[in-house]
């Protein structure tokens, strides 16, 4: 892992044990057209080329702010990852979560939203930050998230991580905020431990950025883990970012569900998504994650091809099974113990036009009423399979449909589902 000195603007290259790295800080932004890179920070040649690009100036303001807030070290996409070489690039992509969730605090720069009072929650509102797919992890992830404009003012915070001691070499509070907002840095100021000072704080705007993003507040205060949120409401907050690669939507989201696999360029978004749910799939027994439709669309995919699909699925949640239901991925499809209702038998699982499965998953009806109901899976069936587990494709038609009161499954099968 690469970081930069936040006095030098040196990189400096550390292995080994994560658990051993120095407390660092990470920079959280919208790329630019004119953004350093790692030959530009790494060879001094080139720091003078560098110096007339705009990233470096952003890149110089951020190393003053965590250099202010007790932070040596910083981490910056653009800069910290020799793109060059593809195994470091994938290495990276694979690592990024662990490295957000490490770091001791992210600084969320957002260089279209200004320091006018009157104007600034409009333009934070409509910030280009949150489109974008990679900023949902580096919202989710560190311990300690604060929110600067484009003149690096402070406009607030979604979680706190308090750490109680001040850095030797800077005793006082005014001259950290001085510092930082001169942009000062270098060997006139010294830092012998690096970690995060308890003593600034900022205004609390959880509740404004959960209404942007459709993330709960207790899941950016980081009292509730993502990871028990089910999986069709994590892909929902997904839903609508954009990245520059069309497959960086699904590599973005490989931490938020603990999975790795390579990455590969060129590959397309939905062949990386599919991939994607496939590895969650091996992992996890959560049926939320066929929870999604198209609105008005009849569609015959199981699996969904982008994220957007479960832009309706922000009320589901799992609910307990009656019996744990392993999944398991064939060159057929994926085969699956399903509870079906209305059929008695695998004959009538064969003969009928479309049957109907449970998912052990419920959404808010959608009418105004708060009340869960259970969702249905349509399936119909493609051929009777081998050892009377037939073979199904899955109907979408475009809406939930949802399981009656008092309607109960009437037939457990092991079935296989086409991707």
């Amino acid at each position: 892992m690469w970081l930069l000195s936040t006095t030098t603007l040196e990189l400096h290259e550390f292995t080994g044990d994560m658990g051993k790295m120095p407390y660092y800080a990470i920079l959280s932004h919208v790329w630019g057209h004119d953004e350093v890179s790692f030959t530009d920070m790494k060879k001094p040649k080139h720091r003078a080329s560098a110096m007339r690009k705009r990233g470096f100036w952003k890149v110089k303001g951020f190393c003053a702010r965590a250099l202010a807030y007790g932070c040596q070290w910083a981490w910056v996409d653009s800069c910290c990852i020799d793109k060059r070489s593809s195994a470091e690039l994938s290495e990276a992509i694979n690592s990024m979560f662990e490295w957000y969730r490490r770091s001791r605090r992210c600084f969320v720069y957002l260089e279209d939203v200004g320091s006018d009072p009157a104007a600034q929650e409009r333009e934070f509102k409509h910030s280009r930050w949150f489109t974008r797919a990679w900023t949902l992890q580096e919202l989710l992830t560190p311990v300690d998230v604060v929110f600067f404009d484009g003149n690096w003012s402070p406009i607030g915070q979604t979680k706190r991580h308090e750490m109680q001691h001040m850095p030797s070499g800077l005793k006082d509070l005014r001259r950290l905020d001085l510092m930082a907002d001169s942009g000062a840095g270098g060997d006139d100021v010294q830092c012998d431990n690096c970690y995060i000072d308890a003593h600034f704080s900022y205004a609390d705007i959880t509740g404004l950025v959960s209404g942007i993003t459709g993330v709960p507040t207790n899941i950016l205060t980081g009292k509730e883990s993502i990871f028990q949120t089910c999986v069709a409401q994590r892909m929902c907050w997904a839903s609508r970012r954009e990245t520059t690669r069309p497959e960086d939507r699904a590599y973005s989201l490989m931490g938020l569900f603990d999975v790795n696999m390579p990455i590969l360029y060129g590959e397309g978004l939905e062949k990386a998504f599919g991939r994607l749910q496939h590895e969650i799939l091996g992992k996890s027994d959560d049926q939320t994650i066929f929870a999604w439709y198209r609105p008005g669309v009849t569609t015959y995919s199981f699996l969904a091809e982008s994220p957007d699909d479960f832009r309706n699925s922000a009320t589901v949640k799992m609910e307990p099974y009656p019996n744990r239901l392993l999944f398991s991925r064939t060159n057929i499809g994926l085969r699956v113990t399903l509870h079906f209702i209305g059929v008695s038998d695998l004959d009538s699982l064969l003969e009928s036009e479309s049957s109907r499965a449970v998912l052990w998953t419920t959404v808010d009806r959608g009418d105004g009423v708060r009340r869960q109901v259970v969702v249905f899976l349509h399936l119909a069936a493609r051929a009777d399979g081998e050892a009377g587990e037939p073979i199904f494709f899955c109907v979408r038609p475009g809406r939930w449909t949802f399981r009656a009161e008092g309607e109960a499954p009437d037939k457990t099968a092991r079935v296989y589902i086409e991707y």
